[in-house]
């Protein structure tokens, strides 16, 4: 179960990639410095400050595309790549579906908002 902190930081995270979806970019947490995937965003509200430019895109702490463990405490996630299909459809069609498939496949942030925020309200 998430916490209520863990919920309200789901909320800003829900708000931010409704309120942002020109800011979406693929492949890596932050490609560019004006593009970011999903998860980029949710590690930009988390620090802004700890982005590093690394060879050809920007790595958040020691990672370059997937959640680091702090991030993903921080709000809740249950996985590297925020939420697996199993987490949110009753398929159970794990990785088909996570959040960083559904961001590179063309799902819009306002789409992926829509998840998780699916998945905030049901834990």
């Amino acid at each position: 179960m998430l916490t209520t902190i863990q919920k309200e930081r789901l909320s800003v995270l829900i708000a931010d990639l409704r309120a942002n979806p020109e800011l979406q970019g693929k492949d890596t947490l932050r490609p560019t410095e004006d593009t970011f995937c999903c998860l980029g965003r949710a590690c930009n509200i988390y620090n802004p400050d700890l982005w590093q430019f690394r060879e050809v895109s920007y790595g958040f702490l020691d990672r370059e595309d997937t959640l680091p463990s702090e991030v993903r405490e921080w709000y809740g996630f249950p996985r590297e790549c925020g939420l697996e299909g199993e987490d949110f459809l009753s398929t159970k069609s794990v990785e088909d579906y996570s959040l960083t498939f559904l961001n590179d496949e063309g799902f819009t942030f306002p789409m992926i908002a829509d998840i998780i925020q699916y998945w905030r309200d049901n834990n």
